[in-house]
Formats: structure tokens, sequence, C-alpha cells
């Protein structure tokens, strides 16, 4: 049988650390009483458990654990949407939820409602409405990690081990669709890391099977997990930093007020400072006997110092639980962090930079210009009055670079917006590039990857940013980052740019993708806007700093020195146009300390933003929304011609 194959790639686990930006929002409330399948036919619409304990992913293990009984009749239950279960001591709720995309993302959906994503069994339901008999179907599925499927009450699927979401990865027999009501049925047991499923039916001929519907009980209530109403994790501690910027002079008194709440405290806890989150500098265990304690410490040179926040003991009398919830990290683990800099301007490089960085990328942009860029564009259709929205294949030095083109309709020439993107292999999103080109934008979206835009998986391996991490010539960040200079390349033929503004923006790996490209091409480019950008201080692990993505491993030489060529703290330096940069105090993706040191590098003017709370902002996205809406002000004032002058640090 030939049936499509394609890897798809979702937002990691934190404890993986390889995802780095803010997944998009891919469950929204259902909208209308019945829903077909989408294009390949895969189903958008199911009713999803919250999560139930579980290990092991093993056949023999998946088996007798989603063989156990749970909840009464759970192999023949078509439950509602808001509809309760008992599982052991706890009570869950089923939810229905629509996926924008071709697979249910169930650690977005477990998230959200501030439930476990790791070691857990998730049970879905859909119900599958055919207008009449189809025989010879089989059911094609996907999962992270295991799965068991039903249909119709039959067992027709198992996959096991830790596994990836592949399409079509496990295909049942032949089997019959009555007339009316079809009931599919899965269990999916994640170990850890991300988690999600897909599934469709196939013919006879093995394509994709679409005429049919999904009806579900509650379809019309109120906005499922996924969507912006998300569950606020519970924080038992209020931590209140002695100067509220968090930033401070060396031989200063660095510290926390902490007191109890909003949620009164259940546990005891112990804190730990860490110089730039490596180096151990003072412990201690915090006393709420009185309603307050102090976590302080002198800083005595340039660094950035994270507090780790532990609980170590349940208060309650009668706790017998061995996990802990709640925190203020977004992992919902009982985990809590500060942080705080100091003389953060002043801090140094931990590296030296390679004496032949310059050569080595000047010779591989000059070996990019030899190659004719043989633009081909497609054109998309949108519902985006006043805008041409294309679809763009480039030639590059040994790949091609993809993404979405869009301008509007009017005559003219237009500042040019180039959107650099988030770690993880998905489809770009061609309406939100054709709403840039309506704000007035010459627009470019450029797909991370050497795959179509509109690919939510073309192939791409699950773990390439460590693809060549051995050797310069090999690494994978080495076409990407010749792949976004070839996207500029493209622009800089183009009639309807306006021959002075361009603009870089990006999250997370998208920061780092900007620096990196801001460094390359810095007689072209006008401005770069980023939040929490990775990819800095690749060796800091060797040097007393916690380095993050792409986390690659410190013990290798190898890795290490071919590291350099693809950190952006050695790119700064060759940056010239304005910088605003947003950062996250407790951010263990994109470490502070890192992207502090990458701006120090930059010798023009630079804004850095800081954000005390925040984590990684797919953690924790309410703490970073300064950097967004920075953002977007300093866009607004360039689309209309004007200048972005950076603020530089507040006191």
């Amino acid at each position: 049988m030939k049936l499509e194959q394609r890897l798809l790639t979702v937002i990691l686990a934190m404890a993986a650390a390889v995802a780095a930006q803010v997944p998009p929002i891919t469950l929204t409330p259902p909208t209308s009483p019945e829903k077909g399948p989408d294009g390949d036919g895969f189903i958008q619409r199911w009713l999803v458990l919250e999560p139930i304990e579980s290990n092991g992913l093993t056949d023999s293990a998946v088996q007798t654990a989603v063989k156990k009984e749970y909840f009464a009749n759970q192999f023949t239950l078509v439950p509602r949407d808001g509809d309760k279960v008992t599982a052991g001591a706890a009570q869950l709720t089923w939810h229905v939820v629509d996926t924008m995309l071709y697979n249910v993302n169930l650690y977005h959906f477990a998230h959200a409602l501030g439930k476990p994503t790791s070691n857990v069994l998730f049970w879905v339901v859909t119900v599958v409405n055919c207008p009449e008999e189809i025989s010879g179907v089989r059911l094609a599925i996907g999962s992270n990690a295991a799965s068991v499927w039903w249909v119709n009450g039959q067992e027709v699927i198992g996959i096991y081990g830790d596994r990836q979401t592949v399409i079509d990865d496990g295909v049942s027999k032949r089997l019959t669709l009555r007339k009316g009501t079809n009931i599919v049925r899965a269990a999916i047991v994640n170990g850890g890391g991300a988690t999600d499923f897909c599934a469709r039916f196939v013919d006879a001929d093995d394509k994709p099977l679409k005429g049919f519907t999904v009806r579900l009980g509650g379809a019309a209530a109120p906005a499922p997990p996924g969507t912006a109403q998300r569950a606020p994790i519970p924080e038992q501690l209020t931590f209140t930093p002695y100067h509220a910027s968090g930033v401070y002079n060396v031989g200063e008194t660095v510290g926390w007020t902490v007191t109890p709440g909003p949620v009164t405290p259940t546990y005891a806890y112990k804190w730990t400072i860490r110089r730039n989150n490596a180096v151990v500098l003072k412990e201690g265990k915090l006393d709420l006997s009185s309603s307050k304690d102090k976590i302080e410490i002198t800083g005595d040179q340039p660094e950035m110092l994270y507090v780790a926040v532990e609980p170590y003991a349940n208060l309650a009398a009668d706790a017998s639980a061995t996990s802990y919830a709640g925190g203020n990290t977004g992992r919902n683990n009982g985990l809590y962090a500060a942080g705080a800099a100091v003389a953060p301007a002043k801090i140094g490089l931990s590296t030296p930079r390679p004496g032949d960085f310059d050569a080595f990328w000047d010779g591989k942009l000059a070996a990019q210009a030899g190659i004719p860029i043989n633009p081909v564009l497609t054109k998309v259709e949108t519902d985006v009055p006043g805008v041409e929205l294309n679809m763009f294949v480039l030639d590059a030095l040994g790949s091609q670079t993809h993404g979405y083109v869009a301008r509007p309709v009017k005559e003219g020439r237009f500042p040019v917006l180039i959107q650099l993107q988030y770690a993880g292999v998905y489809a770009l999103n061609a309406r939100a590039a054709a709403q840039r080109a309506a704000e007035g934008w010459l627009f470019i979206n450029v797909d991370s990857h050497d795959k179509l835009p509109s690919d939510a998986s073309g192939n791409i391996p699950r773990n390439y940013q460590s693809i060549g991490n051995t050797d310069r010539e090999k690494s994978y960040f080495l076409n990407m980052y010749l792949r976004d200079s070839r996207a500029l390349d493209y622009l800089l033929t183009r009639p309807d740019w306006d021959g002075k503004t361009i603009v870089l923006t990006g999250g997370s790996m998208g920061g780092q993708q900007s620096l990196v490209l801001a460094g390359l091409r810095p007689e072209k480019i006008t401005g770069v806007l980023v939040c929490v950008p990775a990819g800095a201080d690749t060796n800091g692990d060797l040097h007393g700093r916690k380095a993050g993505y792409p986390n690659w491993p410190p013990d290798s030489a190898d890795v290490m020195k071919t590291a350099l060529y693809f950190d952006t703290i050695n790119f700064a330096p060759r940056i010239k146009a304005p910088v605003m940069a947003g950062l996250g105090f407790i951010d263990t993706i994109s470490p502070p300390a890192g992207v502090w040191t990458a701006l120090n590098q930059i010798p023009g003017a630079k804004e850095p933003l800081p954000m005390i709370e925040s984590e990684h902002d797919n953690l924790t996205p309410q703490k970073g929304r300064a950097c967004p809406a920075r953002t977007r002000e300093i866009l607004d004032l360039l689309v209309k011609g004007g200048e972005f002058q950076p603020n530089g640090l507040k006191p």
C-alpha cells in the first residue's frame, strides 16, 4: 500500500529543551454542529478526556494500561462536551475540540488546563457519520507516543514505543463503515515531551476518505482548552524584587520579599541562588511563619542571578502525594523561579569568537551569490481583502528557500517585513501573512526548513537541530541561515520594495535567525525586533553559564567548536541596525545571560526589554506580553514611515 508519510514535529517539552516559541493556538471551539474532514481526510473534531496517570510504552505495558477500567463504560461511552467521569479519586471532564491542523495537540490541551503532559493516558472519541455504507476502508493513524484504536467497538490498531507522530504510521485491516454513526475511540499514552495524534480513513484505493461528517454532543459549548482562555496554574508564592526593574549594580543587595499567595501554601520550600543558572552561590529554606521571608545576596560581578524555589514537603497532615503542582514557571510541577540582572550591560563573552568566523560566512555568502535565485511563485487564494498572496520557492546554496510573500494590491512601493520562525516543523500561517500585507507591508514569511510552507512536516527529522553538529560544513543551521539570506536576496530584486526599509522579526529560534541574518547582511537591514531569541552562548555550559536551545552537548569538543559558527553572539558584532530584544529573566530555553552577551556585542543602538517574571514565552505567555506589544508598537511606527529609535535599558 502506498500511503503518504509525513513526519510531524510539534512543540517539544521543556524537559527535552527543544521547542522555543509561543505555540500557535491549535484548538478552537466548534462553530458548527457538524464538521467534515480536512482536505487530506484528517478528522479535526474530537472529544478528549483530561489525562489519567499512566506509565510504560511497551506493547504489554500499553495494553495493560488501556484495558484497565478507569471509569464506567469506557469502551462504549459516547460522552458530551462537559460530561464528567470519575477515575480513581479524580473527577475528569470531557472537552470537545476542533483542531486547526491535521493533528490534535494533546500537549496544548493538557497544558492549558494545568494538567500533566508526561506519563499520562488520554482517552479520545469521535463520531463519524456516513451517508451510506462504505466497505474496504482502513483507519490510518499516527501518535506521539503509543496508542490503541477501536472502530465500532473492535480494536483495529496498536502502535507502541516512544515514537513521534508520523502520518499513517499505523493502518488497520480493511473494515466497513456503517451507514449512519460510527464510533472511533483511542487511548494515547505519553511518556514525556510533546504529545499529539492524527487520524483519517482511506478508501479501497488508499485515497483519503472525505464523504462523511463528525457531530459530537455539546459541540456548541464554551471555548475548550487551547484557546486564549487558558486556566491559570495556581501560585502559592509571590516574589517582590527589591528593585522593580530587576536590574542591580555590582555591590548592591539583590533580593526578593516572598509572601504567601494568592493560593494558600500547602508545601514547604527550599531555594537555591545560581549565577547564570549554573554556579550555586547560596541555599536556604523559606520560613513563612510570619507571613513573609526574604531571599537575598550581594551581586558581586556582572551576571544573571537565577533563584530556583522548590517544594520539598507537603504540609497537609493527610498528604500522601509524591508529586507537586502549581508554580510560576509554566510547568505545574511546584517549581518557582525568580531572576535578576547585575550590571547586565557589562556581561562579556564566555568564549572567544573564532578567528576565521567572518571568512567562513563571507565565503558561504559569496558561493550562494553565484547561484541564480530562480524564484517560482504560486498564487494562494485569501479572504483578506486588498492583498496579493503567493507561495514562493527559491534556489539557495545546498537547498531551497520556501515561504509566503504578500503585498497590498495597490500600486506603490512598500517597506519590507521578514518573519523568521520559531523551532519545530509545522505549516506556516498563510492568512497571517496576508494580514501583515493588509497593514501596508511587503511581507515575507520564511520557513525554517526546505519544505513547502503549507506542508506541516515535509519529512524533516524531529532532531534536526542536532544534525551535523560536529562539523560546520554539515550543520543543519548552515543551510537554514543561508536560506534566510536567500529570501533577502529575492526581496532586493522586487520593484515593489521601497528601497529603504527592511525589518526582521521573530521569536526564540526566529529571533535567533533574525539576529544572524542582521549580522550576515548588515548593509541591508534597518531594524531587528526579537523576543526571547535563542541560540546564544552555546558554549556557556563550559564556562559557568547554563546554555539553552539548541542544547548542543557540552561534553563533545567537536560540537562545541562547531557551535561557535552558529552562535548569535558571534554574528552580533556585524549588526548595524537598531535592535529591540525581549528577554525573560527566568528563561531556561533562551537564557538571559546569553541574550545580554549578544546585545553587548552589537556596536549600534539597542533596546533590551527585561521581562523579569517570564520563563520562555511558550511556558508563561502572560508574563511575556511586553515584547509582542512593543514589537507591534514599533512596527506600527515603521510601516507609516517613522524611525525606530531604541530606548536603551531603563533603570
